[in-house]
Order: C-alpha cells, then structure tokens, then sequence
C-alpha cells in the first residue's frame, strides 16, 4: 500500500468511525445527564477525523505530522470515552465493541 492508499484509507476509517459516534451520542443524549459526555465525545471524535483530513493539505512533511500528532491525542481522548461510558455500562456492549476496537 503505498502513502495515498494509506491516506485515503485513514481518512475513510476516521469518517466512519465519527458517523458512528454520532450514532451512539444521540443515544446518549436521550438522558440529560449524559449531555456532557456526548459533547466531549464528539468533539474528541470529531477533531480525530478533522485533523486527519487538514495533514491532507499539509505544506511540509513537519506539519504533516504534527497533524496527525493532534489527530492520535484525540484518539487517545476518544478512547476515555468510550471507556467511561463502557464502564458505567451506560449502553449496551455491542454499541461499543465496534467503536473501541
């Protein structure tokens, strides 16, 4: 796989992931005290696929990864998450088996 396979692979994957997000944060919505967590979510989510998608556009190899530095930190938010909301089982296991592995 050569780097635009690679990128255009990364940037599908973190697409789909943040549609699934999405998903699982109207869910979560549905409770007022949840609110808060979904918010958080989404934006870690968000940003993963949003900076993923601005390295795209990068002027130097520097940048390049600098954005997916910011993109990998978000990931690692995202993941707390979905551990926290795994944990306290506040949805079922099968809406967050695809979303943590």
């Amino acid at each position: 796989m050569d780097n635009r396979q690679f990128r255009n692979l990364l940037l599908r994957k973190s697409y789909n992931f943040f549609l699934g997000v999405v998903k699982l944060c109207l869910n979560l919505r549905k409770n007022k005290l949840l609110i808060p967590i979904a918010d958080q979510l989404l934006r870690s989510a968000a940003s993963i696929g949003a900076n993923i998608a601005e390295a795209q556009g990068s002027a130097s190899k520097r940048e390049f990864k600098n954005f997916i530095h910011h993109a990998f930190k978000s990931c690692w938010e995202t993941r707390y998450w979905l551990s926290l909301i795994n944990d306290a089982e506040l949805v079922s296991d099968k809406k967050l088996e695809g979303l943590i592995s």
